[in-house]
């Protein structure tokens, strides 16, 4: 199962691709999600800068995924923003997958709404209403944020289906969700056993104390001028000190000024540092100090008390869980700070004490610890959101019937699987017939239908080749329950609101029996080369020239008489196509490219497989000729190994033809292109194409130019 976390956290792409983070939002921060689900998908704001400093950690990398909102940064960004965030917001396929809202945050809360009854979970890390009061926030809208913000929180808490929070209590008692509901406590702090110090400092006389601060300086209220200021009086008892002030953030520089102009020397200001770092400096000084107005738990006092030194902090939130009344300053005011920094400094025993006691606790907040902790509130959502969907799928028949045979597909199944497992539309039925794959494919497709109860799997125990394939997708036909019938090839990817867009069409023409799509073409790696465009008029009618549709885009109703003919080895879609048509059935295309269609480099393996396609085409083309004419064709009397022993170079079809100009120009064989150019022209006449194609095969250099055009243009896969 996915997890999808929604998170205020802003993030960074690079030319790349690849998903950057400054703070500790890192790759190992999301893989602990990896323990319990199948893959994350972040969802978040991601700016597009040219490159990050050297400082920056990857957030993104295998099984972690994100969402890009639009980036913005405070309320006017927000407000210009809005309806662009809305329409991405609106475009997640939140069923199926269990969903983290990190709280407090406005972009939780806006999915929250979309949600429209799905069970989520929120984590509880801060509180708004602390944040936005008075003295904290300098915001002209501050009353209004504080309010729409604390009154968002609460009801995105009271209705969740699980909730976890930061603190023993605080956070509880001001957001609290309903009694029934499993509530969970861990923090996200990041402590691994090298993070720890040996012992607890051991404190003597010093004429110096050194300080040392870490927080982010975007807002103000972790109280950073008043800590500067309570420095100032310091200085007038004539004490030596000296404060590392560590975090970045735009009210840097005002800091900044206000040190200089009360003249305060030994404040340094480090800017963010790597964790690595941050703990060097913790280990390296007396006392960690966070004069804060507002907190939930904060992961730098419980990082400092694993460094083994005394902490002070002001008794808002949670820190009077973890620190005892010794470490607690009564207010945030620049006297009650110095005062307290002066009544421990003066007994270095009683730090001493305090220093070993804040090691021994901070082993409470281990990694391993945490993650125990993580793993249960995880497996909780994981629970919920898995009985929602299987509540979903017994009070009502699935409406699609999905098809799938997969062989020897590991390479791309999961891709595969999971583009339709994430469709918009989600009351279908996945079967998958694995024709015993021998390279991994089974245990994959084991692994999701144990995670999704719409997965029916089906595994034969030996491939029979394509005869198999053909047979796999009549015994899909015979046991689908939906009413319409879905192809999806184990290689290629379904776009995500495929299924939704396809039902509406059929909503909206009755008409219509069998529905395709338009297609991206890709190659093995995933990129597009090009998108094969259907500018057909009338389907029924150039759908006897050639075949047209991909066959993993196409839909259909499910009438229980349709199915694929099993001597037709190859091309049966397009046999399935001509029959419809001689049955008066309507054939309609979606002018959109709503699945991935994956194609690979010639070889003689990927050679003989066009070829014979093209052979059972024509013979397609010909049975439908004997049916138009005499009501019946000959089907019963073929053979289809005949057809097989045929040698393709003795075939003058159209198609083939076409294809032998095309497949010996992509080799660059100008000899035996030119032949077949004779070849095509002697029977079939001058055709505009062809002789273009001609012209511009008689060199290299025009081959090359063409084939440049081809790819700027997307005029073919070359």
């Amino acid at each position: 199962m996915r997890v999808i976390y929604v998170t205020e956290f802003r993030f960074f792409q690079t030319p790349d691709r690849k998903v950057w983070t400054p703070n500790l939002h890192r790759y190992n921060w999301w893989s602990r999600l990896l323990d319990v689900f199948s893959d994350v998908l972040v969802v978040a704001r991601v700016d597009f800068v040219e490159s990050v400093p050297g400082d920056f950690s990857r957030a993104d990398g295998y099984g972690v995924k994100f969402y890009k909102l639009p980036y913005y940064i405070g309320p006017l960004g927000w407000v210009a923003n809005y309806r662009k965030i809305i329409s991405e917001i609106n475009k997640i396929n939140f069923f199926g997958s269990a969903v983290i809202l990190s709280m407090p945050g406005i972009i939780s809360y806006l999915v929250y709404r979309s949600l429209n009854g799905y069970p989520y979970s929120v984590y509880v890390i801060g509180d708004p209403n602390m944040v936005f009061s008075r003295g904290v926030s300098k915001h002209a809208l501050r009353p209004i944020i504080r309010y729409l913000f604390t009154r968002h929180q609460k009801t995105v808490c009271h209705n969740a289906s699980v909730i976890s929070y930061v603190t023993k209590n605080d956070l509880q008692k001001r957001y609290p969700t309903q009694k029934k509901i499993k509530s969970f406590r861990f923090s996200d702090v990041d402590l691994n056993i090298n993070d720890y110090a040996n012992k607890g400092k051991k404190y003597v006389k010093s004429k110096k104390i050194k300080l040392v601060f870490v927080g982010m300086f975007f807002e103000l209220y972790k109280n950073q001028l008043n800590l500067i200021r309570a420095l100032k009086i310091l200085k007038k008892f004539d004490l030596d000190f000296e404060l590392s002030m560590i975090g970045d953030g735009r009210y840097l520089n005002i800091c900044k000024k206000m040190a200089q102009k009360l003249s305060l020397e030994n404040v340094s200001f480090l800017g963010a540092l790597p964790k690595w770092k941050m703990i060097d400096q913790m280990r390296k000084s007396d006392i960690f100090i966070l004069p804060s107005r507002a907190e939930g738990l904060p992961r730098a006092i419980i990082q400092a008390m694993a460094q083994g030194i005394v902490c002070l902090a002001t008794n808002v939130g949670g820190i009077s869980d973890i620190l005892n009344p010794e470490q607690l300053i009564k207010t945030g005011n620049p006297i009650d700070i110095a005062n307290k920094i002066i009544d421990l400094s003066m007994n270095p025993k009683e730090m001493t004490r305090i220093a070993s006691r804040n090691l021994k606790l901070s082993k409470q907040f281990s990694e391993s610890n945490q993650q125990r902790k993580r793993v249960e509130f995880y497996n909780q959502i994981r629970k919920v959101s898995e009985s929602y969907r299987s509540k979903s799928f017994k009070t009502s028949s699935p409406e699609i019937s999905v098809i799938m045979s997969a062989y020897n597909s590991a390479k791309y199944i999961k891709e595969a699987v999971e583009s339709i497992l994430f469709q918009s539309f989600g009351n279908f039925e996945f079967i998958i017939i694995d024709d015993g794959s021998t390279d991994g494919t089974k245990k994959i497709l084991k692994e999701f239908s144990q995670q999704d109860p719409r997965i029916k799997l089906i595994c034969r125990r030996k491939n029979i080749g394509q005869p198999g394939f053909v047979r796999n997708l009549n015994f899909g036909l015979k046991i689908a329950r939906g009413r319409y019938i879905a192809r999806m090839d184990a290689d290629d990817v379904s776009h995500a609101k495929r299924f939704e867009k396809q039902i509406d069409f059929f909503l909206k023409h009755p008409e219509t029996f069998l529905l395709a799509t338009m297609a991206r073409v890709i190659d093995k790696d995933g990129k597009t080369l090009f998108t094969r465009k259907i500018r057909s008029k009338n389907l029924n009618i150039d759908l006897v020239s050639r075949n047209l549709l991909v066959h993993s885009s196409i839909m259909f109703l499910n009438d229980k008489k349709t199915s694929y003919r099993e001597k037709i080895l190859y091309s049966q879609d397009y046999d399935l196509y001509l029959r419809l048509i001689a049955e008066n059935k309507k054939i309609s295309c979606l002018r959109m490219p709503l699945v991935k269609f994956r194609v690979y480099p010639i070889s003689s393996s990927q050679n003989f497989k066009r070829e014979r396609q093209i052979l059972f085409s024509e013979k397609s083309r010909e049975f439908h000729r004997q049916r138009v004419t005499f009501g019946q064709d000959e089907y019963e009397k073929f053979d289809p190994e005949k057809l097989l022993e045929i040698d393709a170079d003795i075939v003058n079809s159209r198609i083939m033809l076409e294809y032998k100009i095309r497949n010996a120009i992509k080799k660059e064989d100008l000899k035996n292109a030119e032949k077949q150019f004779q070849k095509y022209f002697k029977i079939y006449g001058k055709n505009r194409q062809i002789l273009f194609l001609r012209l511009m095969s008689r060199s290299r250099k025009r081959l090359v130019i063409f084939r440049f055009i081809s790819k700027l243009f997307r005029l073919s896969s070359w």
